[in-house]
């Protein structure tokens, strides 16, 4: 519906105005061990609603997951954060803005000075 499209407008270009303000990850360490498992159904969660509830499989094993959108698709390897997308960088930076904000939200860092 138009208000889910809204919110979700909303958390897209705000996670991509963040982006543009992004410190340096090399500066910054965490001071709170992620919970893996709960991590990873965030991330389910936020790419079904980004994406839609068929763009992602709702079970995966291991650290390897991807999402297919308008036939592309972008692997995300969640033991390092990285996304390949080679058949489109904007998407594959999108994909990878989003998996790296809400690892950095579920682990608030500290920056060393």
């Amino acid at each position: 519906n138009p208000v889910n499209d809204m919110y979700a407008d909303a958390i897209v270009a705000a996670i991509l105005q963040a982006d543009l303000l992004e410190v340096p990850i090399k500066n910054m360490s965490t001071s709170v061990k992620v919970d893996r498992m709960h991590f990873k159904e965030c991330l389910i969660e936020m790419l079904q609603d980004m994406f839609g509830e068929d763009s992602v499989p709702k079970i995966f094993k291991g650290e390897k997951l991807y999402v297919t959108v308008n036939d592309k698709r972008a692997d995300i390897d969640l033991s390092n954060l990285e996304v390949k997308c080679p058949s489109d960088e904007t998407f594959q930076q999108i994909v990878h803005t989003a998996v790296t904000k809400l690892y950095q939200s579920l682990a608030p860092p500290q920056i060393d000075m």
